[in-house]
């Protein structure tokens, strides 16, 4: 991975503007020091988690100019996972009191400096304002580093998941591990 490309960063800031979907402000957060942005992350109460992914699935077109033109026949097979997946969060993940992170980054050079704890503390602080008791995420089986993160930060392991032949595909993964972090 490298750097984001101007066509990139010029998609993500018209898609910020555009409520409901999961690039938006309603469901993206970013941490920054100044103009610097040290990570991000997207997430939204369980319950709204199909409503937010058909709404993101509208923007597609967008993307268009931010892949390179090598990259455009790995973007349409992942855009034919996307649609082809399920309509809904698998009812294990629906329990009517999580806030879902979809994902969290932080930018390498400001990794090991607390941002993803902050990240989560203001997940936790979004989840307690809609009245929810906890905070899910997944995260790759070969990801050991980010699952002691999360651990050590609260999570326990709810499901893992090795079934899912198109995740595999698409992420060169043997599956992917459901954490829940109560709230108290």
């Amino acid at each position: 991975m490298g750097a984001p490309t101007e066509p990139t960063i010029r998609a993500l800031a018209r898609l910020f503007r555009a409520p409901g979907h999961v690039f938006s402000y309603s469901c993206a957060f970013v941490a920054a020091r100044g103009d610097e942005v040290l990570g991000l992350y997207a997430g939204m109460d369980d319950a709204r988690w199909d409503e937010v992914f058909r709404a993101t699935t509208r923007f597609n077109a967008w993307w268009l100019a931010a892949v390179p033109p090598w990259r455009l026949v790995h973007f349409w097979r992942a855009l034919r996972d996307l649609y082809t997946g399920p309509d809904e969060l698998p009812p294990a993940y629906q329990t009517g009191d999580r806030y879902y992170i979809e994902w969290l980054a932080v930018m390498p050079h400001a990794r090991r400096q607390g941002v993803a704890s902050r990240l989560l503390d203001f997940a936790a602080e979004q989840a307690r304002a809609q009245g929810l008791g906890q905070l899910a995420l997944e995260v790759l089986i070969e990801n050991e580093g980010a699952q002691r993160f999360y651990e050590a930060y609260g999570f326990r392991q709810v499901r893992v998941t090795t079934d899912d032949v198109r995740f595999s595909r698409r992420y060169g993964s043997q599956g992917y591990i459901l954490l829940a972090k109560p709230l108290v």
